[in-house]
């Protein structure tokens, strides 16, 4: 064992798990927050993470969490099975299936079985079903993946709901989760609120402070707390190329999106605009595999930028884990990207949040003369 206080394991997969900040001060000041059994403070959790400035200092944090607060929940249990993890192509996801494997390897639990998204059918559910039979409520925990997709995406809540009650004698965690409410949705809101509601094994992990308050107005009877996204489970990602652009503009084009415009941009930059779901990747052998090329192809995708600019909140993750400066463009009316940075990053110091495209390339551009000296070069023809 470790402690996970003061943790630097080798990563199962080459990345870099951050250990304890050296700054003593810090610590002694949080002393008592640092020891809090946080499943008896759910709400909070995030009291450190703002006042953190460095991209190891966060992710030290983010982890740490992850570690104490699933050890705890898991209560001995060594074994999983985990419903629903992404192989489709918006690589933030991809990445949270990602995190969340390489937390239980690091908790050394064992997944038993495992579905990926739209393969958790009644067929694949019933095999399922009948793989729990050798276990029982002390030794398995069944874990659904995280993600934005709580109440805004409605397949993917009925698809819970079975499993919800295929499993009703075990408990339950959904992984972090925003809650995305919007115009279309309203009455699907209330369908939710038969799932999800008073559910006495099922834990949640709201992903931001926003997300929380619907939660607790919404799914009364049921255990929720305020955790980080789980991607933050791979650890720093050291760059593994050289930026061939000075900026990646990850641009989503979905309902999402604020539909803001990309300004002109001005000739002596090289900058890339799109989004990473058209950024293809080669299918593994397993959906597994699939899941984690996907996690690797959009790491990839950023570390093209010397800074990247993000509408996407994974864009914002990635980001932090390879240390890149970045910008952040926000989504209202749903405020998912600044929602989640008050949460969680609000302090770092190489991130900036703006509203407006021709914001974000004036700050890209600041953060590209503030770094310079620090950043890698162009790789130029």
């Amino acid at each position: 064992m470790y402690d996970i206080d003061n943790m630097a394991p080798a990563s199962p997969y080459g990345l870099r798990w951050p250990g304890r900040p050296h700054n003593f001060m810090l610590l002694s000041q949080w002393a008592d927050f640092l020891s809090l059994d946080y499943t008896r403070h759910p709400f909070d959790t995030d009291r450190l993470a703002p006042t953190l400035h460095t991209n190891d200092e966060v992710v030290w944090e983010m982890q740490r969490l992850h570690v104490r607060v699933l050890t705890s929940l898991l209560a001995g249990r060594r074994h999983a099975m985990l419903m629903d993890f992404v192989t489709h192509e918006n690589k933030g996801d991809a990445a949270i299936t990602a995190g969340q494997v390489a937390l239980l390897k690091r908790l050394n639990v064992t997944i038993v079985f495992s579905c990926s998204t739209y393969l958790c059918d009644d067929g694949i559910l019933k095999n399922a079903r009948e793989i729990s039979k050798g276990y029982n409520s002390t030794s398995l925990i069944i874990l659904l993946q995280g993600g934005g997709n709580l109440v805004g995406y409605s397949s993917i809540d009925f698809t819970r709901e079975k499993i919800l009650n295929l499993f009703p004698d075990f408990p339950t965690l959904l992984f972090s989760q925003s809650i995305w409410l919007h115009k279309g949705n309203q009455a699907h809101l209330n369908k939710c609120r038969e799932i999800y509601s008073h559910r006495e094994n099922l834990t949640i992990f709201l992903r931001d402070r926003q997300s929380l308050g619907l939660a607790q107005k919404h799914f009364p009877g049921t255990k929720l707390m305020l955790m980080p996204d789980m991607a933050f489970g791979l650890g720093r990602v050291p760059r593994t190329m050289p930026p061939t652009l000075d900026i990646v503009w990850l641009k989503r084009r979905d309902l999402e999106t604020s539909w803001y415009k990309v300004p002109e941009i001005p000739t002596n930059l090289s900058v890339y605009v799109g989004d990473w779901k058209a950024w293809w990747t080669n299918k593994g052998k397993t959906p597994m595999e699939t899941s984690f090329l996907m996690t690797f192809n959009g790491l990839s995708f950023l570390q093209r930028g010397r800074v990247v600019i993000t509408d996407r909140l994974h864009g914002h993750i990635l980001s932090v884990l390879l240390g890149i400066p970045h910008v952040l463009i926000d989504n209202p009316p749903y405020f998912k990207l600044s929602s989640f940075r008050r949460t969680w990053t609000a302090g770092l110091s190489n991130t900036v949040l703006v509203t407006t495209g021709e914001e974000a390339l004036d700050q890209a551009q600041k953060l590209l003369k503030k770094y310079n000296n620090y950043l890698p070069n162009v790789v130029r023809p």
